[in-house]
């Protein structure tokens, strides 16, 4: 299930999503629907915030971490063992 650059884009100026949780899983739903493809989209989803809400190095890391949070509460299990890479 794939989420296009332009749906992230999208969410972050038209719905006013302001954090990669809330892309992943409540705009997009990816994280939701397929937990391996959420993981894989971290970084490129992270990358296009970073550009569209201009996010510092600090910001992008503290987003990877509410993300791994949530990931775990949803999945009971962390998205590290599951490959994904900082």
């Amino acid at each position: 299930m794939p989420v296009t650059a332009a749906e992230v884009v999208y969410a972050c100026r038209a719905e006013q999503a302001a954090t990669l949780t809330d892309c992943l899983f409540l705009r997009t739903r990816l994280a939701v629907l397929e937990a391996d493809a959420g993981d894989r989209a971290v970084e490129p989803v992270a990358a296009l915030m970073t550009k569209t809400l201009v996010w510092d190095a600090a910001e992008i890391s503290r987003q990877r971490d509410a993300y791994e949070r949530r990931r775990a509460q949803e999945w009971g299990r962390t998205s590290r063992g599951a490959g994904l890479t900082r």
